[in-house]
């Protein structure tokens, strides 16, 4: 233990010979806010900038005590609570401190008083306010969301007109088929009209042949041309 260490016990009252407090490293903390190691050193770091002092081991590394682990849980609740910067956090919690247990252990350094929170506030104010856009940056935001918008509302417009046009190519299709279907038909009777006028002319054919084979057996016998002239077209003719 340190000779600063001595000295500030001898100044709240305590005697060198008590027992120190138990002191933790950096993981263990972490572990008991449920939160990285990362975050807790980047808490640590704020408040060191601000005046608190931590004890550390031989190689530097940091050592908390019940009371740093104590502070540190304020910081992190204050930020969550009022959505705070972790500098304003730390700021706030270092402040509230001081002014209700000046004696108290920590390892606080005297001397932040309302003055210091108020110049931190308005800084955090004034660095927010540089970072907010200008109306002509707003603006310009605003003009490309509209163009974004219309350039969606004309692809809309495109697919439903591309929609249009496939389901007037299907139905036109359709139709097509359904003619060629039809054409199919037709020519199916056409053709069925045309086998039969074939037969019929075969038909003729035959008849003329035996009209024909029937004359000249007619020429070559006179006497039987008379009695048979008349069975013959009765024959030809289908009649009785």
């Amino acid at each position: 233990m340190g000779n600063d260490d001595k000295d500030w016990r001898r100044e709240v009252g305590q005697t060198v010979d008590e027992q120190p407090e138990p002191k933790v490293l950096v993981k263990e903390v972490a572990e008991k806010f449920k939160t990285s190691d990362r975050r807790i050193r980047n808490y640590s770091d704020e408040l060191e900038k601000q005046g608190y002092t931590f004890s550390k081991t031989t190689v530097g590394y940091r050592l908390y005590t019940p009371y740093d682990i104590e502070i540190l849980g304020k910081a992190l609740k204050s930020k969550d609570e009022y959505d705070l910067t972790v500098e304003m956090a730390c700021s706030m919690v270092l402040n509230n401190e001081t002014r209700t247990d000046s004696s108290g252990p920590s390892g606080l350094k005297p001397a932040l008083d309302h003055r210091s929170l108020l110049v931190d506030v308005q800084n955090t104010i004034e660095s927010l306010t540089e970072n907010l856009p200008s109306r002509e940056q707003v603006n310009q935001l605003m003009n490309l969301v509209e163009n974004v918008v219309n350039q969606d509302k004309q692809k809309d417009e495109i697919i439903k007109a591309q929609e249009k046009m496939v389901e007037q190519l299907r139905l036109e299709r359709e139709k097509d088929r359904e003619d060629f279907l039809k054409s199919q038909d037709q020519f199916k009777e056409i053709m069925a009209a045309h086998k039969k006028t074939l037969d019929d002319n075969e038909r003729f054919k035959e008849i003329i042949e035996e009209t024909r084979q029937y004359m000249n057996k007619l020429d070559e016998n006179p006497i039987e041309k008379h009695s048979e002239k008349k069975g013959f077209f009765s024959k030809i003719l289908g009649l009785k």
